[in-house]
């Protein structure tokens, strides 16, 4: 049951982040390009105006500020977040303990080698990347848990590797950011 939710949600999120995309882009290309797509929300807005009156001309001034900012700063946070994610993923590489890493792949017959252990004193225990995630033990916690323990947490980070969590979580957190400059919107224009 919960799995459908979830699906739902995100699924729901995708869609309407989508649509809101499509017509922000619709808008400007109308704008800045002159080619008339019948059905867009933005210009249904500044339909409402008189054409040539002054709030006509700040509806629009103001829509374009706003789509090309939303769409400026969507653009820049997905660089940052790539950048950032590459950066760190090079850190952890730094810190890698070559002969525990390939021990944990091997005991757990992991065919990609995708696990990665750290040097660290610290229990740690997480999943990263977007394409190709995966995981991530530090030294620390190898040597806190059992062997029964450690494949419990090797199969709960497995899940969400295979579930492509790192990029679900990204998306989840990036999407309402995006959309309330569009809540803004609406709710001052209405």
């Amino acid at each position: 049951m919960w799995k459908k939710k979830s699906y739902f949600v995100i699924s729901l999120s995708l869609l309407i982040a989508g649509v809101v995309w499509s017509q922000m882009g619709a808008f400007l290309v109308h704008i800045f390009f002159g080619v008339n797509i019948k059905a867009n929300f933005f210009k249904f807005c500044f339909s409402l105006f008189k054409e040539g009156s002054v709030y006509y001309f700040v509806v629009i001034t103001l829509l374009i500020i706003v789509i090309s900012y939303s769409i400026l700063i969507t653009l820049f946070k997905i660089a940052e977040q790539y950048l950032l994610s590459r950066r760190f993923k090079q850190k952890l590489f730094n810190y890698k303990n070559v002969e525990k890493t390939r021990s944990i792949n091997e005991t757990f017959k992991r065919a990609n080698k995708d696990i990665l252990v750290v040097n660290a004193d610290q229990p740690l225990a997480f999943t990263l990347g977007f394409r190709r995630p995966f995981i991530v033990f530090s030294t620390g916690l190898i040597q806190l848990l059992d062997f029964d323990e450690l494949e419990a947490v090797v199969e709960h980070e497995a899940f969400h590797q295979k579930k492509y969590d790192p990029l679900v979580i990204f998306i989840l957190q990036f999407l309402p950011r995006f959309l309330s400059l569009f809540m803004f919107y609406l709710y001052y224009w209405e």
